[in-house]
């Protein structure tokens, strides 16, 4: 396109072309997702400078770029430019706060008083407030991450309002470490129970780590404890098992048939009643059944009286008053040698004494051979 002239002197007055562009450029600012509302000047205001200053175009909020004369080719562009960032501050505020705003002349204008407004008055308020919720921000079941960049925001609020002003460079590196330190000191001292020890081991540390190294230490070794300890339900189920199967776990040699009798009369011998209703179809006796019979299956090692004597279901050998003592003991003659002999429970220990009883007030009529029945 061409040129606007001025027909006395010829002297180009704007370049149309080069003032589309810096339209162009303008009109794709884009709003800000939070609008200044009254408590948010700190984080609006920075992006609004970064923004601005990214676009070339900072010169207009500070004053820095003065409005040309009116003769001067460069007038409109400024006008016009001007009027641009006049429109978008004023769309980057709420409603109410914009109408304050609204009548003054110029981008500069508009900054200043937005900034007298809202980052002078109640500083020592802001101040305090800032340092109440650095105290009161821990981690709290909060990932890693989203605690140490909370902290982030307002201990570079802060800064804001507390700058290092100091006229020698030492110094001011000096208190920036202080300052980092203590920032370190504050960021451990919210971390979670869990990460007591890593805490300790941050502290111990000679020299002391700075803040971006003590958070990168920290974050590792979580991320190691976190992939290395078992998740509760998990090792809950395994101890659970274990003690399951080491408690009821059957016999190496013990068939499911003599397991499903086990358990049987396992059951039944707590109920002594119950017992009344067995009887043993090998010597007819009440009180137990043929597999527990000690005639028929043999008599154990600690029966009184009876060691070493066979069971007459065992003549002819391997015959089916063996498969039943085994069955009714849960274990081989092989077996005694390679396996010590089980303790008898208490209730079993009852028990024998009150066949023995019954025995001995037997006597007279049945004799001293007969059967006793004792759950195994």
């Amino acid at each position: 396109m061409g040129d606007i002239t001025d027909s006395s002197n010829s002297r180009p007055l704007v370049s149309l072309s080069a003032n589309s562009n810096h339209h162009h450029d303008l009109m794709n600012v884009q709003l800000l997702p939070t609008k200044l509302d009254g408590t948010n000047y700190l984080a609006w205001s920075h992006f609004v400078r970064l923004y601005i200053t990214g676009k070339g175009r900072i010169g207009y909020l500070t004053g820095e770029k003065k409005q040309p004369d009116n003769t001067d080719p460069k007038f409109i562009t400024w006008v016009e430019e001007d009027a641009m960032l006049r429109s978008w501050l004023l769309q980057a505020m709420t409603p109410d706060i914009s109408l304050g705003y609204m009548r003054l002349d110029s981008a500069h204008a508009i900054w200043d008083a937005v900034s007298q407004t809202y980052s002078e008055g109640g500083c020592d308020a802001q101040i305090y407030e800032l340092k109440r919720r650095i105290q009161a921000t821990t981690q709290q079941g909060k990932t890693l991450e989203t605690y140490f960049n909370s902290l982030q925001a307002l201990w570079q609020e802060l800064d804001y309002y507390q700058p290092c002003d100091m006229k020698c460079s030492n110094d001011t590196a000096a208190l920036k470490k202080r300052i980092e330190k203590e920032h370190t000191f504050e960021f451990l001292a919210g971390l979670n129970p869990d990460l007591d020890q890593v805490r300790t081991q941050v502290l111990g540390k000679d020299p002391f780590p700075s803040l971006r190294e003590a958070y990168a230490y920290v974050r590792a070794q979580a991320l190691r404890r976190s992939a290395m300890v078992m998740p509760p339900s998990l090792e809950g189920s395994a101890l659970i098992s274990t003690a399951n199967h080491s408690a009821w776990a059957p016999p190496v040699h013990q068939s499911s048939s003599s397991a499903a009798v086990s358990s049987s009369n396992v059951a039944k011998s707590s109920k002594s009643d119950d017992k009344d209703a067995l009887k043993c179809d090998y010597c007819h006796q009440t009180k137990h059944v043929r597999e527990q019979c000690f005639k028929l299956n043999g008599y154990p090692p600690w029966w009184p009286g009876k060691k070493g004597e066979k069971a007459e279901g065992s003549k002819g050998g391997g015959g089916k008053g063996g498969r039943s003592s085994s069955r009714a003991y849960h274990t081989s003659s092989s077996d005694q040698n390679d396996q010590p002999t089980s303790q008898l429970s208490s209730a079993q220990m009852e028990q024998i004494v009150q066949e023995c009883a019954r025995l001995l007030s037997d006597k007279g009529s049945k004799g001293a051979s007969g059967s006793l029945a004792i759950s195994s």
